[in-house]
């Protein structure tokens, strides 16, 4: 058990120690603030746009089937891209929640396994829709315990 796992076992929500708060999407180092995750995810969002709008842009003087294949890999990259930052903004976010970066990251591998399975589904993928809403308004509502 490290250091860091000592200090958050050793106090209770009001005494918890402050953690920086950790904007690299690289490692786990930190927790992430309500801003920082609404942060995170814009600058997602906005990457997506404009990466779609500048393909879409120059789609005219593409081949049909170049611009297929393009578009295929484009989608692909981007929605790899995405799901890696998802993943690591929603770790960080319920390390700040729940105090504990073990029980984050079992959290959202299951949360994202069962919603990965539920999508297979259909009248199961309404209730995974449901359920991400529920989610991403706890890590955007709830105040967490290690960022102050």
């Amino acid at each position: 058990m490290s250091n860091e796992e000592k200090l958050q076992n050793e106090y209770s929500e009001q005494d918890a120690p402050e953690i920086k708060e950790s904007f690299n999407i690289f490692k786990l180092d930190g927790a992430l603030s309500r801003s920082g995750l609404f942060i995170l995810f814009t600058i997602t969002l906005a990457i997506g746009i404009v990466t779609f709008f500048l393909f879409y842009s120059l789609s005219p003087i593409l081949n049909m089937q170049i611009h297929k294949t393009i578009y295929l890999i484009l989608v692909v990259a981007y929605s790899l891209f995405m799901l890696y930052i998802y993943i690591i903004g929603y770790i960080k976010r319920l390390y700040d929640i729940i105090g504990d970066k073990k029980k984050a990251i079992f959290y959202t591998t299951v949360l994202f396994i069962a919603l990965s399975a539920a999508s297979f589904i259909p009248i199961i993928n309404y209730i995974g829709a449901v359920v991400s809403l529920c989610m991403i308004g706890l890590l955007f509502f709830k105040k967490g315990k290690l960022i102050k």
